[in-house]
């Protein structure tokens, strides 16, 4: 199990979504307030995602272009694509500027490992088209990346002046970083934050903002998380007991049913004719032993509807209650693996004067 895999559960055993609720049920208002945030805030981290997958993919379709033609190639390509990109196409050209360091990094690293082997450029007539065989790479180690920045941050200054673009690259390297396939790069989470402060590609003051950004998140989403943790306990709980009383009202069903077959062979025999009065009273008491056995026998059945009705409810709110805590926990990962690897470099960050 990877360690992504194992911060998942621990985060699961640490504890937003709605649960499945009656379509009549009246929310207070700070319940519809809460619900109003949650949305809001799912509704922003599912932008950021969309930008951050886009963006990478993007940097990976422009291939070994020269990193200085990324930020103009960027900016058309994000102006164009408004469903990825929104409102935010600084912020995509300042992150796709970003990912092409990183794959550049990466290309040359391959490229030396190789012993220079690797193809040159495409150059403009062969320039990879959406519907290309887009080239897959390794993580750049470290120090691929370290030289990557050093040597291309002019481009990402220019890419990310404006409002906020130091923390788009920051956001853009958090994202990243915490993909599974860069774990081993996200333990040098620290020296490459220091590379980025050094080389003056992101200054104190954003990374300031960008840590207090992700300490304020991780405080708020942990309350979310609990609440989230708690409501699956309570639905599981629901739920086995849903599957007891099913379970129960199903054995007297049974039973009734056994009952109505025992009391329907006994009226068989009452043909109706009887030739005397105690053979009459007998007729009479079998049944009415048939006709009661059927009215239970009907009122279990009711009861077992209601019991799977109700078993079936459980589950749906068991299963959206499971669901809201792993996209959650999904959501959140990100924020906790930043803090594992960079909380002690930010605390010394935050003691300079």
């Amino acid at each position: 199990m990877s360690r992504r895999q194992i911060r998942i559960l621990d985060l699961f055993l640490a504890p937003r979504a709605v649960l499945a609720m009656d379509e009549n049920t009246k929310l207070l208002p700070e319940q519809e307030q809460a619900l109003l945030e949650s949305l809001r805030v799912k509704r922003e981290y599912d932008a950021r995602i969309r930008l951050q997958a886009e963006a990478q993919a993007v940097a990976r379709k422009f291939g070994d272009m020269a990193i200085e033609k990324v930020p103009d190639e960027a900016e058309s390509v994000a102006k164009k694509d408004k469903r990825n990109f929104g409102l935010q196409p600084d912020t995509a050209v300042a992150t796709i500027t970003l990912n092409a360091v990183f794959l550049h990094a990466s290309r040359k690293e391959q490229a030396e490992t190789t012993k220079g082997k690797a193809k040159g450029g495409y150059g403009k007539k062969n320039a990879p088209k959406v519907a290309a065989k887009i080239e897959r790479l390794p993580p750049p180690s470290c120090a691929a990346v370290v030289a990557a920045f050093s040597e291309h941050k002019l481009t990402l200054q220019k890419a990310s002046k404006f409002d906020d673009g130091e923390l788009a690259l920051l956001r853009g390297l958090e994202a990243f970083l915490t993909l599974e396939a860069n774990e081993d790069l996200l333990e040098q989470a620290p020296t490459l934050l220091q590379t980025l402060k050094d080389e003056g590609i992101v200054g104190k003051a954003s990374l300031v903002q960008y840590w207090d950004g992700v300490q304020s998140t991780r405080e708020s989403e942990s309350k979310v998380l609990r609440s989230l943790k708690e409501d699956l306990t309570k639905a599981k709980k629901e739920h086995q007991e849903s599957l007891e009383k099913l379970a129960a009202a199903q054995a007297e069903e049974k039973d009734a049913a056994t009952r109505l077959r025992k009391a329907t062979a006994e009226a068989a025999q009452a043909w109706g004719n009887a030739q005397s009065e105690e053979e009459a009273r007998w007729e009479k008491a079998v049944n009415t032993a048939k006709a009661k056995a059927q009215a239970d026998i009907d009122q279990r059945t009711r009861v077992v509807e209601a019991c799977h009705k109700r078993q079936v409810q459980c589950l749906s709110t068991k299963e959206a209650a499971d669901q809201a805590l792993r996209e959650k926990a999904e959501q959140v990962l990100p924020l906790e693996l930043m803090d594992m690897q960079a909380a002690d470099w930010f605390s010394e960050l935050t003691k300079e004067s």
